[in-house]
């Protein structure tokens, strides 16, 4: 949940500390729904935790913003160069060019196969909201449709 930043694990050991009868599980879940859902309803520490990463995706160019965002829609732990070229039609070294520039800037990381790619949880959920809010529900699935058609083995015709 906290994705082992230190601002959302102050934020955490703080409403442990003030809900001495909440269980962790309970307070857990309530700041997981909080981070999914974002906006108006965050506690100021949700707003703060996710601050850094907010400001971050704020000073990206609109096409490596929304590879940003489209990349984290995948329910997978990691996507690859070819899946977010599938993603998003693009040619795959433009793909590898804006993920790899994505790394530069802290908001994702290189996995342990070459050419594939993860976000931290926390990432992924603040990626996945801006990716409803600003693509919306036809682009992704517009995009989770190409990447699936890209999936599928071809089948030679006779």
């Amino acid at each position: 949940m906290t994705s082992g930043f230190p601002v959302p694990l102050r934020s955490l050991a703080g409403r442990i500390n003030a809900r001495a009868r909440w269980s962790l599980a309970a307070i857990a879940d309530q700041l997981e729904a909080e981070l999914e859902q974002g906006g108006e309803l965050q506690h100021e520490e949700c707003v703060a935790a996710e601050a850094p990463f907010t400001r971050a995706y704020e000073r990206l160019a609109p096409a490596r913003a929304r590879v940003f965002r489209m990349a984290a829609v995948p329910d997978a732990a990691e996507v690859s160069v070819d899946d977010v070229a599938a993603l998003l039609g693009l040619p795959v070294h433009a793909a590898w060019r804006e993920l790899d520039a994505l790394v530069d800037a802290f908001l994702i990381e290189e996995a342990e196969v070459p050419g594939h790619y993860r976000y931290r949880g926390l990432i992924r959920r603040i990626a996945r909201r801006h990716a409803g809010l600003v693509d919306g529900p036809e682009a992704i699935a517009g995009a989770l449709g190409r990447l699936a058609a890209a999936a599928r083995p071809l089948v030679a015709t006779g």
